[in-house]
C-alpha cells in the first residue's frame, strides 16, 4: 500500500527492459524460471542473493547507511532509516537461508551501519570498521578469514549504529 514501492517498482521494470533492449544480460536462470510474472526482480542483486543462491560460497559487505545506494530511495521518499531497515532484513534473509532455493551455503554478511560507500580497498573504511560488542568485534579482514577458513560469518549493525566502529 505505498506508493513509493510503486515508484520503485515501475523503475526497476523500466531499466529491464532497457537492459533487455540494449544488451544480453547475465541472469540467474532459475530466477527467471520463478518470476515469469515480475522477472525484474532477477535484477535486483539483493533479490538473487536471499533467494536463488545456492552452492556459492559468497561474502557480502554493505553499508546500511551507503548513500550512493540510498539516494535514489531516499530521491522518492523513503527515509535513510528505511532504508537501513529494508537493506538489514534483505541480508538476515540472505545469510539466514530462508530463501526461495533453500540455499546450501547462505552467504556471510558484513553490514556496518557507518554511512559510508566503500569500494574494495578504499582506505581506513574499508580496513578498520568493525562490527561487534568490545571484545568480540571483528574487522572486515577478520570476518573474511572466519569466512574462508568455513565459518558463515553474519555481522549485521542496527540503524543507528549500535555494534559499528566506524573508520572514517
Amino acid at each position: 500500500d505505498d506508493t513509493r514501492r510503486d515508484t520503485v517498482v515501475t523503475a526497476l521494470e523500466m531499466a529491464t527492459e532497457t537492459r533487455n533492449q540494449n544488451h544480453d544480460p547475465v541472469r540467474d536462470e532459475s530466477c527467471l524460471t520463478l518470476q515469469t510474472e515480475s522477472p525484474w526482480r532477477c535484477d535486483l542483486a539483493s533479490y538473487v542473493l536471499a533467494n536463488h543462491i545456492t552452492s556459492s560460497p559468497l561474502f557480502v559487505r554493505m553499508d546500511l547507511g551507503d548513500p550512493t545506494i540510498a539516494r535514489p530511495y531516499i530521491g522518492i521518499g523513503y527515509s535513510a532509516a528505511e532504508f537501513a531497515a529494508a537493506v538489514r532484513t534483505g541480508l538476515l534473509a540472505a545469510s539466514g537461508g530462508s530463501s526461495i532455493e533453500s540455499p546450501s551455503v547462505p552467504p556471510s554478511v558484513f553490514a556496518p551501519a557507518c554511512g559510508n560507500h566503500v569500494a574494495l580497498f578504499s582506505s581506513d573504511v574499508y580496513f578498520n570498521t568493525t562490527i561487534g560488542d568490545g571484545a568480540s568485534s571483528q574487522s572486515l579482514n577478520d570476518a573474511m578469514g572466519t569466512a574462508n577458513n568455513g565459518t558463515q560469518v553474519v555481522l549485521v549493525d542496527t540503524f543507528p549504529p549500535t555494534l559499528s566502529t566506524c573508520s572514517n
